[in-house]
């Protein structure tokens, strides 16, 4: 069967109905990414959605180019702004911005890898390889939540934009969250290191999101655990994804002498 693989940032969709007005295609440039949040108003929300990632690569690897800085700090929490000589435009926080991307893994391989580890782009997502499904879909379209699913989100979304909630964490959580870190210090070595270094605060997003819904107040080790099955469940697809040269500790040490010196002798290998 085909296999494509799909990343998703932190956050969530909530149901097709809200994405279709919130989400940004084909964002371009990292001035173009700040100006759509800009207009959504205070506290702006927005969906990067984007079928093939390759165009996305394209855009933020162009020389000059800031789309894919923007997009680390907008993971990070900064406020983001546009600076220019007519004009500033700032996007202060708070502001929630989600991205959806597809492409398959050999193209991923093929055009991500280096400047990922580099950059520290590549551990803000959170890449999760699935497999198309070959079945027959008689009418095409986009994807639609089921209302027992999507009424529940959209119900605590609006409670939450009249009531802003004061979301409390166990200490079971930082515990678990601690602990999580130093499970993935132990069991990951040089550029799988590097891929997995944000999986902790990408688990305890999703438990954050599932509190939210919830309406719970609290973000128990329950609301956690549901954001560790998907991290770790990214991490053990993560040499499928980006080759068998990751997590393996012989050739992570070539790679990493090949970059420094260029080339090596036979007797150096």
């Amino acid at each position: 069967m085909a296999r494509q693989t799909k990343v998703q940032q932190h956050g969530m969709a909530i149901g097709m109905q809200v994405v279709n007005r919130a989400r940004f295609d084909g964002v371009a440039s990292g001035e173009g990414l700040v100006k759509a949040l800009h207009d959504r108003g205070s506290e702006p929300t927005g969906v990067l959605f984007e079928e093939e990632y390759a165009t996305y690569l394209a855009a933020a690897g162009r020389e000059g180019s800031t789309l894919d800085s923007r997009m680390r700090a907008a993971f990070d929490g900064m406020s983001l702004a546009q600076r220019k000589a007519a004009e500033t435009v700032v996007v202060p926080e708070p502001y929630w911005l989600s991205g959806l991307v597809g492409i398959t893994h050999k193209e991923l391989q093929a055009k991500v890898l280096q400047e990922a580890f580099y950059s520290g782009s590549g551990n803000r997502w959170l890449w999760l390889p699935v497999i198309r499904r070959d079945v027959t879909v008689e009418e095409s379209g986009p994807p639609v939540l089921p209302r027992e699913i999507a009424d529940p989100i959209h119900e605590s979304h609006t409670a939450h934009m009249r009531v802003p909630p004061l979301l409390r964490v166990s200490p079971d959580v930082t515990r678990m969250l601690s602990e999580y870190d130093a499970f993935l210090r132990e069991v990951t070595i040089g550029m799988a290191a590097d891929m997995t270094r944000r999986l902790g605060v990408i688990a305890f997003r999703i438990a954050l999101i599932h509190a939210s819904v919830e309406r719970a107040g609290l973000v128990t080790t329950e609301h956690f655990r549901r954001g560790l099955a998907l991290t770790e469940y990214a991490r053990r697809g993560l040499r499928w994804t980006f080759g068998d040269a990751l997590g393996n500790r012989d050739a992570t040490l070539l790679y990493r002498h090949l970059q420094e010196q260029e080339t090596l002798s036979n007797g150096t290998i």
